[in-house]
């Protein structure tokens, strides 16, 4: 294939940026949308409780190495009485080296979650109205201890809510762990597979995960986004056409002052050899909303002498109107010069009077032909029109019968004509 032609530079605006797993489908398994089971529901009588810490508890009477270490102690004991904790506020020491206290609220309080109406013109009265929740711990590491991790109780008493009913209600506790993460990374890579899947998959293997559906879609997002290394999904695209060494040749149409593209079109190296070979008959079809730009989708395919097929040339566009098509055909046009390529002498498309209109002013001297399964689909569509009952009732009279008969040949007869 002789070299093609340069490749458009990208926009100014485009800066550069900082910085196959098999899966088998997850249908059948539970279609519950958390995966743990914390306790069973308890219903809660409006009263304040209070968490018991027995006197022998190792919280109470155990000195930890590390804050890790007393924290998964503490975690454990939390799940046990249906709780979440949060971090509200560290100290470090005067060196401001280390940290050396932490205070630990109910992480439905207000201490935790003070969230108040940002509303400038009018109240929505949509803030999160939290709990007045008193219970907090305090746990620091002291000299006169050895600089030994322990715990005391401020408060033990709960308020204004009652005990959870699972896991998935506390963020903290539906953090992954290196292996979870890495399987749902993959997972969220592969496109094939939607969230719920992964979601399900992910409590088939830990059915004790307390991770929620909308954690996966979150996850998701994070995972694309750190796949695109800082670019936006346009630029991502661009970026792929520019970069991706499948990629033969490119165009684009961006929108004026804007960070967009309005038009693309694109061909393989592939698709451009089976091009070279086979370029008298073009079949040009348009499909819409079926990618994730929610953009139209135009493909071009060339037929082989053994009537086999292979798209060669794609094409996203902003509508389908005739100026888009123009342009696209004329990328096409562009495509054929670079490649050293015979313009079509015969082009299949469907009844688009847009597009049979823009192909008659790009390539004049060829011949318009309509795809026959289009034709077929719409002769299907409009005898059952024709042929539509008001009813289904069985016609038993004679004189019905014969009606119907004289009416069946009568349409006959007008789409003979």
């Amino acid at each position: 294939m002789a070299s093609p032609a340069l490749i458009p530079a990208l926009p100014p605006t485009l800066s550069e940026p900082g910085g196959e797993l098999p899966v088998d489908s997850a249908d059948e398994f539970s279609e519950s949308d958390d995966c743990d089971d914390f306790h069973d529901n308890d219903d809660w009588d409006g009263q304040p409780w209070e968490v018991e810490f027995p006197s022998d508890s190792p919280l109470l009477t155990t000195s930890y190495e590390s804050f890790d270490r007393l924290l998964d102690v503490l975690k454990a004991f939390c799940i046990q009485n249906r709780m979440g904790i949060v971090t509200i506020r560290s100290q470090k020491d005067k060196a401001k080296k280390r940290t050396i206290k932490y205070e630990l609220a109910c992480d439905k309080s207000r201490y935790f979650n003070p969230k108040a109406s940002v509303a400038k013109i009018r109240n929505t009265n949509t803030a999160k109205i939290a709990a007045n929740c008193p219970f907090k711990v305090i746990v620091q590491s002291l000299q006169a201890n050895n600089y030994e991790w322990s715990m005391r109780i401020v408060s033990s008493l709960h308020r204004d809510h009652g005990p959870s009913h699972s896991l998935s209600e506390h963020y903290h506790w539906r953090k992954l762990t290196a292996e979870q993460m890495k399987l749902l990374e993959d997972l969220c890579l592969d496109t094939t597979i939607s969230s719920r899947s992964v979601h399900k998959q992910l409590c088939h293997k830990w059915p004790k995960i307390p991770v929620r559906r909308a954690d996966i879609y979150n996850w998701r997002w994070k995972v694309n986004q750190a796949k695109r290394q800082g670019y936006g999904p346009a630029n991502d695209f661009v970026r792929t056409l520019s970069e991706s060494k499948k990629v033969w040749i490119w165009g684009l149409d961006w929108i004026e002052d804007e960070f967009r593209f309005r038009h693309a079109a694109w061909g393989y190296h592939q698709g451009g050899k089976m091009w070279q070979q086979f370029s008298s008959c073009l079949q040009i079809d348009a499909t819409y909303s079926t990618n994730c730009y929610k953009m139209p989708l135009v493909t071009v395919v060339t037929v082989s002498s053994e009537k086999t097929s292979m798209p060669v040339c794609y094409g996203l566009l902003n509508n389908e109107q005739y100026a888009s098509f123009e342009w696209f055909l004329k990328q096409v046009s562009r495509f054929l010069r670079a490649g050293i390529i015979r313009s079509p002498e015969v082009v299949i498309t469907d009844m688009d009077d847009q597009l049979r209109s823009a192909i008659r002013q790009i390539f004049p001297n060829t011949q318009l032909q309509l795809c026959v399964f289009h034709i077929n689909s719409n002769v299907v569509s409009y005898i059952k029109k024709w042929w539509k009952k008001d009813n289904d009732s069985d016609m038993d009279d004679d004189a019905e019968n014969g009606n119907n008969t004289g009416s069946s040949q009568r349409t006959w007869m007008s789409l003979r004509v």
